[in-house]
């Protein structure tokens, strides 16, 4: 199970409807997504990557967020 800071779910609850979809609202949403993932799960993508296997496995984990924090 996923454990979150208070400041982490602040930063989901604000990246969460800019990344829903499946598709990035715009590039910092994107890139604040990604530094979410890294906080939280201990990875270390690049913020900017474009990597499609890198951001589908970040959306996964924002999705497992949003099943317990959502």
């Amino acid at each position: 199970m996923v454990k979150l800071s208070t400041d982490q779910i602040e930063r989901f609850k604000t990246i969460w409807p800019n990344i829903k979809s499946g598709k990035a609202k715009d590039i910092n949403s994107k890139v604040q997504m990604v530094v979410l993932h890294n906080d939280v799960f201990g990875t270390n993508y690049r913020p900017q990557t474009n990597c499609g296997k890198c951001l589908a496995e970040c959306l996964k984990g924002m999705k497992k967020i949003n099943k317990i924090y959502g």
